[in-house]
């Protein structure tokens, strides 16, 4: 395959910062990239005997691209002074290859029950690029009056060699032992190595086109090793109404930090974890089911999160890897209801999860004029949770189906803002009702309104953002006869300006077809399909965690139509006359 991809658009963060001095960063990016990628994939399935089989799965590719970016960002304070000015064009050329296989082993015992299979995985990547950094960065200097009088700046010309490699390999071994009917014991036993390794090279010029003066502020050669041996015991219990699960593993971790450029940022560390498990389903009905569940389990810090690499790429807003980082350790909770009824179609369902961790992966951010600077650390405190409801019916004696859901979730973290501990609360709650139509053959209609409020709160600040969003889904058909039919679809959203985000947002995407079918049993479809008739669609996201907000503005694909002729087909041809017996 070949792709040209052109990527514009604009973003725009709002940074919390102490005593209500915030910071608007906006940032508008033109990028275009070429490139070609090859890929093959292959399958192998071999069934030994009636209760042995094997599979093998191998994929692999490689994929060269050349990119061109440019930036142009701005940043002002809370009183709309501009604070300083940024323009940087980055190229690259790169080139990347992979290779995935598995192979994966099942064999079932004359003993009912009795199983084993054997899961072995690996994964290799590894890229290389090569680019140039070329960077004007400036600070006004203002008088009493906010006039400029001078700027400072300051230039960067820069080329960068970077290369990382990748390298992946587990084996799981899994053994099912019944007790009796109703009863299983489950032993298993995984070990993990993953290694990676990352050598980024900045290099100043001494000359002209001359790139030979090695930058080791900008520069790591960093190589990243995790061994982990794993293993466990689980017990099952399976009968019409119940199943139930109980068991931890336990797992031995063995990192390997190498600073192959500096020396000095190398160590060797050790984890023993305990991971719980436990789970159960009940059918109160046939129907009508409650289930809970909770597990434990760790995120080792990526080569990104540990290496000692200060990346100046974007001058603004430069990471820093933390050698230090430690694993953090999750415990999962989740619990879930649902009830269906089939002769009446009514259905209602709930969930509630609820997650906390310790050792959080977070942020050490310093923010200020002159650019912002983060460094990845462990917290702890954190955690999130989500809950929702809802159900539909049908009106008895009709074809009309209502319903409702609510939503809500919360999200408690923390961070470091200018070295002042910060606490965010990122919160959202939703609600929506739901109607549907369905007159089989002949019409459908479907709507679904739906309203959120996000609040998101810092404890560095008493300034709140708060904004709430509404979208709704309509959609509708109509069958003019068996062969001819047209349909339509609205995604409407309406997102409530801020004093920071105050651009209008709101979206109305129309999309409609008409459809003509051929051939004896329809198998042949010709459709002609209009999208965004109205060529409203834009990109756009908004995110907010840790005190900073994120407006995402970027192209995307607007009005255009297409015409398909699409056939249906099974192994059975649609035409073939029935098989006849022999008493025909």
């Amino acid at each position: 395959g070949r792709q040209n991809v052109e990527i514009g658009g604009t973003t725009v963060t709002q940074y919390t910062l102490p005593d209500d001095k915030g910071l608007v960063q906006t940032a508008n990016k033109n990028q275009f990239s070429s490139g070609d990628k090859h890929a093959l994939d292959a399958l192998f399935e071999w069934k030994l005997d009636s209760n042995t089989t094997l599979k093998l799965s191998v994929d692999g590719g490689e994929k060269k691209m050349e990119t061109h970016t440019t930036y142009n960002t701005e940043s002002k304070n809370a009183e709309g002074v501009i604070q300083n000015l940024n323009n940087r064009s980055i190229s690259s050329n790169s080139n990347a290859d992979y290779i995935n296989s598995s192979l994966l082993l099942r064999k079932k015992f004359a003993k009912k029950g009795r199983t084993l299979s054997v899961d072995v995985k690996e994964n290799y990547k590894n890229s290389k690029s090569d680019g140039f950094l070329n960077s004007y960065l400036a600070y006004p200097v203002m008088d009493t009056i906010n006039h400029i009088l001078h700027l400072d700046t300051t230039y960067t010309n820069q080329k960068k060699d970077n290369s990382s490699t990748s390298v992946l390999f587990s084996s799981t071994a899994t053994y099912t032992e019944p007790l009796s009917k109703v009863s299983f014991l489950v032993a298993d036993y995984t070990v993990i190595v993953n290694n990676s390794g990352a050598k980024n090279y900045s290099y100043d010029s001494s000359a002209p086109h001359v790139y030979d003066a090695l930058n080791t502020r900008y520069s790591s050669d960093y190589r990243y090793n995790i061994f982990t041996n794993r293993g466990g015991l689980n017990y099952k219990y399976v009968n019409k109404k119940l199943t139930l699960s109980a068991g931890s593993d336990v797992s031995d971790t063995r990192y390997s930090q190498t600073d192959l450029l500096a020396g000095k940022n190398s160590l060797n560390r050790d984890y023993f974890n305990v991971f719980p498990t436990a789970s159960f389903n009940y059918k109160l009905k046939k129907q009508t089911s409650i289930s809970f569940r909770y597990d434990g389990s760790t995120r080792q810090p990526t080569i990104s999160e540990v290496q000692p690499l200060q990346q100046n790429t974007d001058p603004l807003n430069q990471t820093t890897g933390n050698p230090a980082l430690k694993q953090e350790f999750s415990n999962r909770f989740n619990l879930h209801y649902n009830d269906y009824k089939v002769l009446s179609s009514r259905y209602i369902y709930s969930s509630v999860n609820f997650r906390t961790v310790t050792d959080a992966i977070s942020t050490s951010q310093h923010i200020s004029p002159a650019g912002n600077t983060t460094q990845y650390i462990n917290v702890d405190g954190n955690y999130s949770g989500s809950a929702n409801m809802g159900g539909n019916f049908k009106i008895k004696n009709t074809l009309i189906y209502l319903g409702a859901n609510v939503n809500g979730s919360i999200n408690h973290s923390h961070n470091f803002i200018n070295d002042t501990a910060n606490i965010s609360d990122n919160n959202s709650y939703g609600f929506g009702p739901e109607f549907y139509y369905d007159k089989e053959d002949k019409f459908e209609f479907s709507m679904k309104p739906e309203i959120n409020f996000n609040d998101n709160k810092s404890t560095i600040s008493k300034f709140a953002n708060s904004y709430w969003i509404f979208s709704t889904d309509f959609s509708g058909s109509y069958q003019f006869s068996k062969k001819l039919s047209a349909g339509t679809s609205v995604d409407l959203s309406i997102r409530q300006q801020t004093v920071i985000f105050n651009k209008n947002n709101n979206v109305v995407k129309w999309n409609a077809y008409i459809s003509e079918k051929f051939l004896k049993k329809s198998q042949l479809e010709l459709r002609f399909s209009l999208y965004d008739i109205l060529n409203q669609n834009i990109g756009y996201d908004r995110s907010s965690m840790n005190g900073i907000i994120t407006e995402n503005r970027y192209n995307t694909i607007k009005r255009y139509a297409m015409l398909n002729m699409i056939w249906n087909f099974t192994h059975t041809p649609a035409g073939a006359a029935p098989v006849k017996n022999e008493q025909d």
